[in-house]
C-alpha cells in the first residue's frame, strides 16, 4: 500500500509552484497597470493645467488690451486768423459855416450921427443921465445928429433887414441890442453912431 501512494504525493508537490508563479505574475501585472494609470492621470492633469494657464493668460491679455486708454485722435491745428486790416481814419468833418448874426429878420431903430467917438460917448452919457428913454434919445438926435434926413425925425431910420442895404457894422450892433437899449458908439464910413433899438419883427 505504501508503494501506490508515493506517486500521488509527488504530483501534488509539482502543482504547487505553478500556482505561485501565476499569482506573482498577476500581482506584477496589476502593479504595472496601476503605474500606467497613475502616469496617464499625471500627464492628463499637467496638460489640463497648462491649457487653463494659457487660457487665463489670453484672457488677462485681452482684458489689459480692452482696459488700456484709447489714444485720442490728434486735434486738427487751426491756423490763426489773419490780422485785421487797418481802418483808415475818418475824414475830418468840415467846419460849419459861420452863424448868421443873432436877431430877428427886421429891426426898427433910431440913431445919432456925430464926427468923433468922444462926442458919441458924451452924448450917450447925457441920454442915460436923462433916463435913457426914447424921448431923451429923440431930443438928443434933434440937437446933435449930423444926419439931415433923420435929424428932424428924432433919429428914426425905420425898418431894415439883416442883409439889407444898411451898413453891416450898424446892422450887427443893432441886432445884438435888445429893444429899448442903446448901443455903445459904432463906427461906420459915415462917422460914429449911437443906435436906439425901438422895435423888432420875428422871422
Amino acid at each position: 500500500m505504501t508503494t501506490e501512494n508515493e506517486p500521488t504525493a509527488d504530483k501534488k508537490t509539482e502543482s504547487g509552484p505553478s500556482v505561485a508563479w501565476i499569482a506573482c505574475l498577476l500581482c506584477i501585472a496589476g502593479a504595472a497597470a496601476c503605474i500606467v494609470i497613475v502616469l496617464a492621470w499625471q500627464l492628463f492633469y499637467r496638460q489640463d493645467q497648462a491649457s487653463q494657464a494659457e487660457k487665463a493668460a489670453s484672457e488677462a491679455a485681452a482684458n489689459v488690451a480692452s482696459e488700456a486708454p484709447r489714444t485720442a485722435p490728434p486735434k486738427e491745428v487751426v491756423p490763426p486768423p489773419p490780422p485785421p486790416k487797418p481802418v483808415p481814419p475818418p475824414a475830418p468833418t468840415p467846419a460849419p459855416p459861420p452863424a448868421a448874426p443873432v436877431g430877428p429878420a427886421e429891426t426898427k431903430a433910431s440913431h445919432i450921427l456925430v464926427a468923433t467917438q468922444e462926442e458919441a460917448v458924451r452924448i450917450r452919457e447925457e441920454i442915460v443921465a436923462a433916463g435913457g428913454e426914447r424921448k431923451a434919445f429923440s431930443a438928443a438926435a434933434r440937437k446933435y445928429s449930423k444926419d439931415p434926413t433923420t435929424k428932424t425925425l428924432g433919429g428914426d431910420v425905420g425898418w431894415f433887414r439883416e442883409n439889407g442895404a444898411m451898413d453891416r457894422a450898424f446892422t450887427a450892433a443893432a441886432l445884438q441890442t435888445p429893444v429899448g437899449g442903446i448901443t455903445q458908439p459904432v463906427q461906420t464910413q459915415f462917422g460914429w453912431h449911437l443906435i436906439l433899438v425901438t422895435d423888432r419883427k420875428p422871422r
